[in-house]
């Protein structure tokens, strides 16, 4: 069972390679949790009056008027954007070319798109008002393909003037003020038809853009013969009586009768005339007399009805040249059909549904695709509902109907909807002004659940405040098998069982099923692609995963995901009553919450316990069936729907019970198991009905959970904080801030010790390692130990930009859109010039060594070579070493001296650049509210990283938090310098109050230390690998500078270590190692700075004695490991000696290779890095491990000496 929950693996053969060998793998990790989009919400005031249609792929293009009067389109643009919809204002270009004073505003307009298989062409018409009068702009014949004259504004317009004539041909007088009050577009498969309706008295108020009321006004009638051509005509139709435009409506269509005067296109209307309801159906003219008024068709309702609203849908005649329409009629809770063949005068219509929706029907749509019909509607109570029916059925009644009939509203709380059937998927699609702004709602064949979507825009501005959302976030990983590298740039095909939208890398897609509800993506460049799915219920979709060859074809095993599993995993342990009354949530804060109501009674808790009961067996069984399988269709078996059972329930789909609750209906619910139907059943009870529907997918049982405790007002947001994955961020909040005291701390040390204890830092550094070479003279047997090349004082010196103004007056570098861009701030331009002067002093250190070099030559001379017949083999080997010992030694002692006064201003700057606060979208405003204000800067990101690990390795190795919320915690966060941190850090443990409760502080701070050094590492060797890439030249200095800080965590034992009374010189050595190598790492970032000013060719001396300082600086550090080992007493060695010395060992034998890779180039210098890498990584290991074994040591010895004291 859990087994299931954690990652079900496929047992059905499915996801083995056809034909070929799996050329990579794939594993994926999924979770519900918090999430932040950077979006701007499309108000509902910016689409007042709006259509929808739909491009050739399917995606949505919404039609709307804005807030300024404006026509736009708001297109669904799928992998182009971030937030899903873009908007282009069609209207722009037009109406300032007409109307250059201004003023002018769209008042109302229609759009149409002609049926087909292949393109269908969009057409477009728009009533523009400019003091009072109206001016008819058409855009006929655009593609749904190329939707540049959409996104990119190139859409062609052509006027329309009023040029009306009579029956002689005489102009008819335009009004005063021409007053456009209503448009119709036909959306016939041949030619353009467009009607206008013009009010005879003055302006009127507008109430809908597709037929528009007018209070009391009677209207003329227009249609626009020749639309297409260059000189659009208005031709006058003759209306058999007047009729109010506040009291009817209209659409067009085409009778199938025969007869030339019924193959033109016409229009019905049903309204009032005196009071009398009309409804009728009138050609554009009179095909034999255009003079004449045109024939009117009238028809009726059964028992004298009242019409209320009407649609129509075209059906191809004739081979698909021509087509007519079936008309549905609205009226007293029941929807009547006109077949188009039937449609003669006096014919009634046939009552096809009778449903409550239909009450008060005051909008009426109706689609035929895919030999489907859907008719949707909207009612005075603001519900939206909706009607399927095979299209061979559509006349069918009583018994043999196929009509399929919701038992309840769609949607509730709705003023205006504009439906349509999704091409890609067949899938019922519409969007609705809702309470919550303007959606989008999709239902998804075959599992007919619904998904709904905000309609949202690019941000205004990238630094706005982010949304916080809840999603189910999947990260999927694409590895070569045969390599075991992260796989770069591959093609990824995802699928998914549901319609959704989902953000993939930070770009919006809409996926659904295959075979066309795929989308193809690259993975990025740690071989990852990451699935934002937005929801506000339990329910998620599936997806599946495979990678395909440039050819198409697979190359991988097909890969199920499924989102939910944890969540529900956490969901069904509530199975019991008590279980139930001790949830809690944990929110953000730390603090804890009921998860449900204190008071609900026990026999509701009782019902929901046994229903995820059920819920946890059928998700298993369900889930173990795959991606594409159903309980039922499994099986075998299901009820039809909208039949009524043995027991008086009635039979319903998932998805529309579903919608219907939501609705905001009260129901009662619970899952059983059918024994009968051997599925499992989501049983509701409305209004004293009974209502069940089949949860026979992963998606259906995962909605279940949220109505569940609807019922007891556990609200659905509380539902998903409960289930949602929430990392405990207070104890590791308590982590961050001791690590970021403490980086910061040791950067403020070595800074003072660079500036204000330079001649002391000197000083320790000429006795460091004076005591040093005399230790490896008296080891070696040299005689008369001196120096190489004594010095009376400091190498060189260095006068750069004032230190105060360098730290504190330069903001270093601003790193743009998630980090991965940095650029030098005007302020920082002066100083290059300083810069090269660094290094071209550095230069100068170097030839000064020559001397150094020529000593030694000198001391080899006469210590051995003179000497060679008077000593052993053993001495000579001996002297051989301390010499070249004692030279590396000494050498890098004069390069230390000489630049320290050179680093001293760059160490500054460079602590500077690490602490510069960096603006990044949603990631700071992310990183404020997740750190109660801090701002984002390099090291306090990686602060904040290294508290994970850091915080998740002590706790599994000591089973409670490193830094609890007391006293102590507190006080090293405030520390003010190192050496009090310290102090604090290890004080003695408090006094036993309880056997065993005391804690190792001392250890605390050690193991800290020991994960804080393992990521340190980790940000080393990745870093360090990836710099050497040119593909990574334009992040070079960002990441030089995170390395760094990596360096500065791997160095901050050893800076502590400083402090430590029984430090020997073997000890002081390696730490004044310490603080040279993190000036030359300094110095590191800023070479490359100045490689851009110099080039490479210039830079490469100084990059290769750089190089060899490293080599040399860890050679002293390798002498210095070797002392130390052989000098620790062996009483006070722990079982983790051994691993200790052989990783530092280890570490330090990788940083001899600086020197080397510095004069190589291609392979072989590949092969030095991975050489390098594999050998500082046991150090990252051990860093980590030693600690912990010296905690468990000391742990166990601390209990056996507690139970003889007991």
């Amino acid at each position: 069972f859990w087994y299931t929950f954690a990652g079900w693996p496929p047992t059905d053969g499915r996801n083995m390679m056809v034909g070929g060998v799996a050329t990579y793998s794939i594993t994926s990790s999924a979770d519900l949790m918090t999430n932040y989009v950077l979006a701007d919400v499309l108000e509902p005031s910016q689409a007042k009056d709006f259509k929808a249609l739909q491009t050739q792929e399917g995606a949505s293009l919404l039609f709307a008027v804005g807030t300024a009067g404006e026509l736009n389109v708001i297109a669904q643009s799928p992998g182009a954007v971030s937030a899903g919809w873009t908007v282009c204002n069609l209207s722009k270009n037009v109406v300032s070319h007409y109307f250059p004073d201004g003023g002018a505003k769209v008042s109302t307009f229609t759009v149409s798109q002609c049926p087909g298989n292949g393109q269908r062409a969009i057409h477009i018409a728009m009533a523009v008002v400019a003091n009072g009068v109206s001016t008819l702009f058409l855009s006929f014949h655009n593609s749904d393909l190329d939707l540049s004259w959409a996104l990119l504004g190139m859409i062609e317009w052509q006027r329309a003037p009023f040029n009306a004539v009579d029956g002689d041909g005489n102009p008819i007088p335009a009004p005063s003020k021409l007053d456009v009050v209503g448009l119709m577009l036909a959306d016939a498969r041949i030619g353009e038809q467009l009607v206008v309706d013009i009010a005879r008295g003055g302006r009127t108020s507008l109430k809908s853009c597709e037929w528009a009321g007018v209070g009391g006004s009677l209207v003329s009638r227009y249609f626009i013969s020749e639309a297409h051509s260059n000189h659009p005509v208005w031709v006058e139709q003759r209306l058999p009586a007047d009729l109010e435009v506040s009291t009817y409506n209209s659409c067009m269509g085409k009778c199938d009768r025969t007869g030339k005067q019924w193959q033109i296109e016409g229009v019905y209307s049903v309204g009032r005339v005196a009071n009398v309801a009309q409804l009728v159906f009138v050609p554009l003219y009179n095909y034999f007399d255009p003079e004449m008024a045109a024939p009117v068709t009238r028809f009726k309702l059964p028992d004298g009805a009242i019409p209320e609203a009407i649609a129509t849908t075209r059906i191809a005649v004739g081979g698909g040249k021509g087509d007519c329409t079936d008309l549905y009629v609205a009226a007293g809770g029941n929807l009547y059909l006109f077949p188009a063949a039937k449609q003669t005068d006096g014919a009634e219509g046939l009552n096809v549904i009778t449903s409550p929706l239909l009450q008060g029907t005051i909008k009426l749509f109706a689609q035929e695709e895919a030999n489907q019909v859907t008719v949707w509607g909207l009612n005075k109570s603001a519900q939206v509902f909706y009607f399927t029916c095979p299209k061979a059925s559509v006349a069918l009644t009583g018994a043999e109907a196929e009509w399929h009939v919701p038992p309840g509203c769609t949607l509730a709380s709705c003023d205006a909807m504009s439906p349509y059937v999704n091409r890609r998927f067949q899938a019922n699609t519409f969007f609705a002004h809702t309470s919550t702004g303007l959606r989008m709602y999709t239902q998804t064949p075959n599992i007919s659940l619904w998904t709904s979507q905000a309609i949202e825009l690019e941000p205004t501005s990238v630094m706005q405040t982010p949304q916080t959302i809840k999603s189910f976030t999947t990260q999927i990983r694409i590895a070569n098998l045969t390599t075991g590298d992260m796989a770069v740039g591959v093609r990824v095909r995802l699928s998914s069982t549901i319609i959704t939208a989902v953000m993939i890398d930070h770009l919006y897609y809409t996926i659904g099923p295959d075979p066309t509800g795929g989308v193809t993506v690259l993975t990025d460049n740690t071989g990852t692609v990451t699935i934002m799915q937005v929801n506000s219920t339990l329910s998620a979709a599936r997806f599946q995963v495979m990678v395909l060859e440039p050819t198409g074809e697979r190359s991988s095993e097909l890969h199920d995901i499924s989102p939910m599993n944890k969540a529900m995993a956490r969901n069904c342990k509530l199975d019991t009553v008590d279980k139930l009354k001790a949830a809690r949530i944990t929110m953000s804060d730390g603090t804890q919450v009921p998860f449900l109501p204190n008071d609900t009674p026990d026999k509701e808790l009782a019902t929901i316990a046994e229903s995820n009961a059920q819920l946890a067996k059928v998700y298993t069984l369900t889930l173990s069936l795959g991606i594409n399988n159903s309980l039922a269709r499994r099986r075998g078996v299901g009820p039809k729907l909208g039949t009524v059972d043995k027991d008086g329930s009635f039979w319903s789909s998932i998805g529309d019970l579903f919608n219907w609750i939501a609705s905001g209906v009260k129901a009662l619910v619970k899952v059983i198991k059918d024994a009968t139907e051997r599925v499992w059943t989501f049983v509701a009870e409305i209004a004293g009905k009974v209502y069940k529907a089949i949860l026979d997918t992963v998606e259906a049982i995962g909605e279940a959970v949220m109505w569940l405790y609807n019922q007891i007002k556990a609200f659905i947001l509380k539902v998903i904080e409960f289930l949602e994955f929430l990392f405990n961020y207070q104890d590791i909040l308590r982590t961050y801030r001791v690590t970021k005291n403490l980086l910061t701390l040791c950067v403020g040390n070595v800074a003072d010790r660079l500036t204000i204890g330079l001649d002391t830092l000197k000083k320790e550094v000429r006795s460091t390692f004076h005591v040093a070479k005399k230790g490896i003279a008296d080891l070696t047997g040299l005689p008369g130990y001196d120096e190489l090349t004594p010095r009376d004082k400091d190498t060189a010196s260095f006068e750069g930009a004032d230190d105060d103004a360098a730290a504190s007056s330069v903001p270093m570098y601003h790193l743009q859109g998630q980090g991965g861009n940095s650029e030098t701030p005007a302020a920082l331009l002066p100083l290059k010039d300083s810069l090269l002067d660094v290094i071209e002093a550095l230069g100068d250190i170097l030839k000064d060594e020559i001397t150094t070099i020529t000593n030694a030559y000198n001391k080899l001379k006469v210590e051995v070579i003179d000497k060679f017949n008077e000593l052993s083999l053993t001495q000579i080997v001996a002297r051989i070493l301390g010499i070249i010992g004692i030279f590396i030694v000494e050498t890098v002692e004069n390069i230390t001296i000489g630049v320290l006064n050179l680093l001293s201003t760059l160490f500054n700057l460079l602590a500077s650049a690490i602490t510069y606060e960096i603006e990044i979208p949603i990631v700071s405003w992310l990183f404020r509210l997740i750190t109660g204000g801090d701002e984002i800067s390099m090291v306090n990101i990686v602060a904040f990283v290294a508290a994970f690990p850091v915080t998740i390795v002590y706790k599994l190795a000591v089973g409670e938090t490193p830094f609890p919320d007391d006293e102590w915690t507190h006080r090293l966060i405030a520390a003010p310098t190192l050496n009090e941190f310290i102090t604090i850090a290890y004080e003695p443990p408090e006094p036993v109050v309880v056997v065993g409760a005391s804690r190792f502080k001392g250890k605390t701070i050690d193991i800290t230390l020991g994960a804080v050094c393992s990521v340190g590492m980790v940000l080393r060797i990745s870093l360090t690998a990836f710099a050497e890439f040119d593909d990574f030249s334009p992040f070079k200095f960002g990441m030089a500078c995170v390395r760094w800080i990596g360096r500065l965590m791997t160095s901050i034992s050893g800076l502590i270590n400083a402090y430590s009374p029984d430090a020997g010189w073997a000890k002081d050595m390696n730490t004044t190692m310490t603080i040279t190598k993190l000036c030359r790492d300094a110095l590191g970032c800023y070479f490359t700075k100045v490689e851009k000013a110099w080039g490479k060719a210039r830079t490469k001396p100084y990059k290769i004695a750089v190089g060899w300082w490293g080599t040399a600086e860890n050679v002293v550090c390798l002498v210095g490991d070797i002392a130390m080992a052989v000098q620790e007493p062996k009483e006070k060695r722990k079982d983790s000696f051994a691993l200790k010395w052989v990783c530092v060992i280890s570490n330090h034998c990788g940083g001899t290779l600086g020197g080397p890779k510095s004069v190589t180039e291609g392979t072989p210098k590949y092969v030095l890095i991975g050489v390098e890498c594999l050998l500082r990584l046991p150090y990252m290991i051990s860093a980590s491990a030693v600690p912990l074994m010296d905690y468990s040591e000391e742990k166990k010895k601390a209990a056996v000496i507690r139970f003889i004291e007991k």
